[in-house]
């Protein structure tokens, strides 16, 4: 009877820890990525914060072909944080080391490209605001662990041949003729 008692108290200690890693790893950073529209608006909000910069979406369209995208159509990145390294985070930076000592934001992960989505995103100034429109891209970069939504700023319009030779290759063109 002892061991029978001894037996089930290990397999129910074994099924609960087994439970909390599957919510660990079902929850943790990265595991569920916020969606595309949230990850424009927290750029939104940071620019207006930070920069005080306010922009308004003008047109959204996805990319066909995501797998064309590369580093070279961005000029900066923006996103949480805390998986990847991005030019710009919206997580506060903490105090303790990260991997090996080092900062949190030096041993963070390079951007894995090419992204699985693409979400091109033409902005206009606020009302009052001085400027240009610009184009930016809000892509989904995945490795074999973590996924993240991170935008990705390009130059403000017009736009260079090179610019508009990347656009239409992603299929996303058609936004610029909402402005």
């Amino acid at each position: 009877m002892k061991r029978r008692m001894a037996a089930m108290s290990v397999v129910l200690v074994a099924g609960l820890l087994l439970a909390a890693l599957v919510f660990l790893v079902v929850r943790g950073p990265g595991r569920a990525p916020e969606s595309w529209q949230t990850a424009l608006e927290m750029y939104l909000a940071y620019k207006d914060e930070t920069a005080g910069e306010t922009w308004l979406p003008a047109g959204t369209q996805q990319s066909a072909v995501s797998t064309v995208f590369d580093d070279s159509m961005s000029l900066a990145t923006y996103g949480r944080g805390v998986y990847y390294r991005t030019d710009a985070t919206y997580v506060r930076e903490t105090p303790t080391p990260g991997l090996f000592g080092l900062s949190p934001r030096m041993s963070r992960r390079p951007v894995p490209y090419p992204p699985t989505k693409v979400w091109c995103v033409l902005l206009n100034p606020g009302r009052g605001e001085s400027g240009s429109s610009r184009v930016i891209f809000v892509a989904l970069h995945q490795d074999l662990y973590n996924a993240a939504w991170i935008v990705h700023e390009t130059e403000e319009l017009p736009l260079s041949r090179d610019l508009m030779a990347d656009l239409a290759e992603l299929g996303c063109a058609s936004i610029l003729e909402s402005n």
